[in-house]
């Protein structure tokens, strides 16, 4: 079995398994994976792809549009938290930027505190795909670093440090 992984993030955490990714996407978002993975000549070319419930569909599409035979098994889920004390949700509305890693952490925040809330936020986001929920939730000081990861995430919470002074 070969292994691909999305980014040098994931890739990082598969190495520190024990594990050697045989691909890595040239830009860690599941469409560009999609359309980068090699096909093994001669092989069956089945992709065996673990993911959240709440995953986007982006990386199974590219990939079966590439012609691969791909195998979804849903290995987690998120759900928002059901309350928060009020003495941290105090804390949390008085940041000066929020982060997100995830589509669904930006439908749980607006969720908790409220659209007008955290429209007055700046987000900075560790890609495109949390920047677009943002956009799509309404927020619009939305920050983001053209290729995900970590240090363009932290590049995005700077630049939306800037947005506040």
């Amino acid at each position: 079995m070969r292994l691909a992984v999305v980014g040098a993030g994931t890739g990082d955490v598969v190495r520190a398994a024990g594990l050697e990714p045989a691909f890595t996407a040239t830009t860690a978002t599941g469409k560009v994976m999609g359309g980068e993975l090699p096909k093994i000549p001669g092989g069956t070319n089945v992709v065996l792809y673990p993911a959240s419930a709440k995953a986007g569909t982006d990386l199974q599409n590219g990939l079966s549009e590439a012609g691969f035979d791909v195998r979804r098994l849903h290995t987690y889920d998120t759900r928002a938290v059901s309350g928060v004390a009020d003495a941290d949700l105090a804390a949390a509305r008085g940041a000066d930027v929020v982060t997100f890693g995830s589509p669904s952490a930006v439908k749980a925040w607006v969720g908790l505190v409220g659209l007008e809330a955290a429209k007055g936020v700046p987000a900075a986001c560790i890609g495109e795909t949390s920047a677009r929920a943002c956009r799509a939730a309404g927020l619009e000081r939305v920050y983001h670093p053209e290729a995900p990861g970590i240090e363009g995430w932290a590049q995005a919470v700077a630049d939306a440090l800037a947005d506040t002074r």
